[in-house]
Parts: structure tokens; sequence; C-alpha cells
């Protein structure tokens, strides 16, 4: 056996062999079958690893430089568990991380990767943003092609995005369990029916405005295909949300990412909602706002529950989990937003 430093390329002919640059030169390589999912799960073109090689099989690889790969901790503290520290952790990626279709999953798509277990933002995913532009197009340049996730260090979807705020919520540490990246439509039952987290509830009307007052800043929504987090309510009865998810840029092309959008039931085509957000995203995130405007949310699909599995799912509060000290659960939106931004805007 091999220890060789090799930089990945990319894989070709059905996913069956990998290709690494040793020394200028272009190698081609198989996996060892047993080892298939957890090497595939670290593979990142343009990164330089260590790779173990029997013959033209690699059995294990190891990056080179785990700098790369450390996430940077922004205005949060990984494994406390309060309600504010929740919400900072959701803003963190804000501004800089794109949507990708399969972001923070890993390859086999049935739970998180190594990043959405990774404490911090992984800081690829501005890097892949300042690359791009108002262009980028979520379909056509990093929608899953050949089979696989090719893009899932890239950027994040909607419940990659919770379930990694959730990991850094609970955990100082990087990998010590499977994290907390599940479907979207179950992930909000999933976590007070599994880990017990907090309580879930079906809304049993159709009434938008009655539910916007069932919700409290850190509430997690689910939907079809999609997954928010609550930033709080405002005295029209708006609210506003924070999520990765697909949203046009100045250009028309759908791209989008880690946002904040307004839900307003009132009919209206403004809201105190979009207001605030449009002025904290004009203050703190004016490259973001140039390519992707703030927008609001349709109530009719985002406060919609028809179906068994969707609803919301609120933390217990001083029963081990979270507290909540500040008491941000009693906060508008506007002053959650002054409360974990840290200055009024």
């Amino acid at each position: 056996m091999d220890r060789l430093v090799a930089t990945f390329i990319g894989i070709e002919d059905n996913n069956s062999i990998y290709l690494f640059e040793i020394n200028s030169e272009k190698k081609r390589f198989y996996i060892k079958k047993t080892e298939q999912y957890y090497i595939q799960n670290r593979l990142i073109p343009t990164f330089k690893y260590f790779i173990e090689v029997d013959g033209n099989t690699i059995i294990d690889v190891e990056f080179y430089d785990k700098s790369n790969i450390k996430g940077n901790i922004k205005n949060y503290t990984p494994g406390l568990k309060t309600i504010k520290n929740f919400i900072k952790i959701l803003l963190a990626p804000l501004g800089n991380t794109l949507y990708i279709y399969g972001g923070g999953w890993n390859i086999q798509d049935d739970g998180a990767s190594f990043i959405t277990k990774t404490i911090g933002v992984f800081p690829y995913w501005e890097k892949f943003y300042n690359n791009t532009d108002a262009n980028y197009s979520y379909k056509n340049d990093t929608y899953p092609k050949n089979g696989w996730n090719e893009y899932y260090y890239a950027g994040l979807d909607c419940a990659g995005y919770i379930g990694w705020a959730i990991y850094n919520m609970m955990n100082t540490q990087n990998e010590i369990n499977d994290g907390f990246v599940y479907k979207s439509s179950i992930l909000a039952q999933t976590l007070a029916n599994h880990y017990n987290f907090g309580v879930w509830e079906r809304p049993n009307t159709n009434n938008y405005k009655e539910i916007i007052n069932m919700l409290h800043p850190g509430d997690i929504i689910s939907i079809e295909g999609h997954v928010y987090a609550v930033i709080g309510k405002c005295s029209d009865d708006s609210a506003i949300i924070i999520h990765s998810t697909v949203s046009p840029s100045i250009t028309g092309v759908k791209g989008g990412g880690v946002q904040l959008s307004a839900l307003n039931p009132n009919n209206a085509s403004t809201c105190d909602a979009y207001k605030l957000i449009q002025k904290y995203m004009e203050q703190y995130y004016g490259q973001w706002v140039k390519r992707y405007p703030p927008v609001m949310k349709p109530v009719e699909i985002y406060l919609d529950f028809s179906k068994e599995d969707l609803g919301i799912f609120s933390w217990h509060i001083n029963e081990g989990n979270l507290t909540d000290p500040e008491g941000i659960r009693n906060m508008d939106a506007k002053n959650v937003l002054i409360e974990t931004m840290g200055e009024k805007y």
C-alpha cells in the first residue's frame, strides 16, 4: 500500500473512476467498495488529500490541510442551548450561502454530510458564493447529475441548513453523532417525536393570521417540500422567517440561498416584516441584496398543513434542552433582530 498526496479532480465513467492529480499528472482510481460512501463523502474538487492506495484502488482519504474544512464561528457559541443562540446560529450563514439542491446531505442522500456535522460555517460556502454572480442557477449549475450529489459541499438546501444549525447548537465538536438532516416535510415532527426536543403541532385551522399567532421565535416549520425557522411576528400579523430557499436574482435566474423572508396574511403588497428584512438585509448584507432582493413568500404555501406529517415544532424551554433567559420567545420580530444582530437598524 502507498500513501500519496493528491488533488481531487472529479468523477467519470458513471461514477466508477475517481480522478486525482499527483505531481501534475492525472491519475485514475477506483474506491474500495466497503469504504465507498465514507470516502465519497469527503471528496471535494480542488481539495488536496492524503490518499491510501492499494494498486489503483483507494482504501482511505484524509484532508491534507484540515484548516480548509475548519468552520468559522460567527457571533454565536457552539453548544449553548438558548433560543437567542439558536437564532444567532441561523443568522451565521446569512447572505453568503447559496441554495444547493442536496447541499449538506451525504452522498447516499439519507442524512447529514460531514459538513452539516461540523462546528462553524463551512468556509467553502462563502467561497463558492463569491465565485458566482447573479446568473447562478441552482438547476443548471449545481443540480445533481450522473447519479450523485456532487455539489453537496458548496451550499445548503432547506433541510441541510436547519440540520446544520441544530447540530451547532447541540454540540461543541465535529461529527460526534449522526446529525439532524432529515427530509424537510418530517424534520419538525422528528425533532419532537424522535429526539423529544420539544412539541409538534399540526394547526387545525386555515386562518393564516391564527397560525402566525401560534408561532414563536426559534420554531421550526415543516411544509410540503420545505422546512424553515421563525424569527418572529410583527404587530400587523406578518412574520419573518429564515431558510435556505430558491429565489430569483436581479437577472431573473433562480438561485437564492440562506435568507430572511416575509409572510404576510393581509393580502397586501408590503408589510412590517418585509420592511424590516429589507432594511436589515440592505444594512448588513448589501452585496447579497444587490443580487437577491428580499421576497415575501406565499402564505397559502408556507402555512399549508393539509398533509398529516406537516406542522410546527416548538422547543421545550427549561426542560434540559433549551432555555430562554433573554425572553426571546416573547419578543416581536424587530426586537429579536435587534437582540441577535447587536445593533438597531
